[in-house]
């Protein structure tokens, strides 16, 4: 019976980027603004925003299920600052990755796995004007992540319990140490399950002006190292220290150009990394207004990732929606297994203004006597 190469390097490539700390990311991160940098909460014209996006990687590599993301997100500014031009902004956000398949090219006796990681993210932000016409801010955002993580590798493990990586043949030491740390509902169970709380924090600046717009940030996560589980002292394991997140780093800007009244461009870049997982992602997009009495406008652009990924980026702005979505097309040596097609992803996002009713004064008109 052979084992399937494919599902081997997409479920270690995988966990390997998750227990290292790698959070779920986006081609079109513009869709999810709270995972980029908690200072981005209620960064926005309008009363609230809802938006959400879905990533499906790896679904037509050969013999592979692939692995799909989730997000959902809502964010709102809420109440003045300390100064009249200032302003706070709360959001949540959720996003749930999973992962299942059989490690054995046989229908006839799989070995089943599955991973599920689930987040939810509470975030705050409060907005420092540098001008009076608010076109030069200055954000610090907060952010609590609460995470679980189910992971269930029946058809991994061998004989001795160690898990092996397939991309290098040695074994995955931190996979290991790992799924030994963690405490498993029973003492045969191939079923690990661990909880962590994290917080971020992230400085964002923007400056506007009639002809272009610059926005600038960086945010740090995994600030106190939480640990993804503890030791279960009642088995032989308990000597295995536990894993620990890694600190995190994003950094992302882009620089708006207002060409016309119906063409923008807008070059842009987004670097993070944590522990021993990082990407860059360099990309730019063109915006055209098709449609001014509607307010339709068109948007494409395309971009890189490590270099190893070219991406394609579409979408469409209509009113107060935006609708967006990318494709993924692997250069590197993974193109044999996935056919050249990694993934694609498709987001919309909702920006609602709530129109105050004015206060009228009545008139009253007195009859002559």
């Amino acid at each position: 019976m052979k084992y399937c190469k494919v599902y081997f390097f997409l479920l270690f490539w995988v966990s390997t980027a998750c227990l290292n700390g790698q959070d779920t990311h986006f081609t079109n991160y513009h869709f999810t603004p709270l995972t980029v940098n908690p200072a981005f909460t209620g960064a926005f014209y309008g009363s609230y925003r809802v938006g959400g996006i879905y990533k499906d990687n790896y679904t037509l590599a050969k013999n592979a299920n692939g692995y799909h993301t989730i997000n959902v997100f809502a964010d709102a500014p809420i109440i003045k600052g300390f100064r009249s031009t200032d302003w706070i902004g709360i959001g949540v956000e959720t996003n749930q990755f999973s992962y299942t398949g059989s490690t054995k090219n046989d229908e006839r006796n799989p070995e089943k796995y599955s991973f599920n990681w689930t987040n939810f993210k509470i975030s705050g932000a409060y907005h420092f004007s540098l001008n009076k016409k608010q076109t030069r801010v200055l954000t610090l955002g907060v952010q609590m992540n609460m995470s679980s993580i189910n992971f269930n590798d029946e058809g991994l493990k061998n004989l001795n319990n160690t898990r092996y990586s397939i991309a290098t043949g040695l074994a995955d030491p931190d996979m290991t140490r790992f799924l030994s740390s963690v405490t498993k509902q029973t003492t045969n169970s191939a079923q690990a399950r661990a909880n962590y709380r994290d917080f971020s924090t992230g400085l964002l600046f923007v400056d506007k002006t009639k002809s272009r717009e610059l926005r600038f940030g960086f945010a740090l996560e995994g600030i106190t190292r939480p640990e993804y589980a503890g030791r279960d002292t009642s088995r032989a394991n308990a000597s295995v220290a536990p894993f620990r997140k890694p600190l995190g780093l994003h950094i992302h800007g882009e620089y708006e150009m207002i060409l016309n009244k119906t063409t923008r461009i807008i070059p842009a870049v987004y670097y993070y990394s944590l522990g021993v997982a990082n990407a860059l992602n360099v990309n730019g997009r063109i915006k055209y207004l098709i449609n001014p009495e509607k307010d339709v406008t068109l948007v494409g652009g395309a971009g890189l990732r490590n270099f190893r990924q070219a991406i394609l980026l579409f979408g469409a702005e209509f009113g107060n929606y935006q609708l967006g979505g990318s494709f993924d097309f692997d250069l590197s040596e993974s193109a044999i297994a996935s056919g050249g097609f990694h993934g694609f992803e498709i987001g919309l996002i909702y920006k609602g203004l709530i129109h105050k009713k004015p206060k009228t004064t009545p008139i009253i008109l007195c009859p002559r006597i």
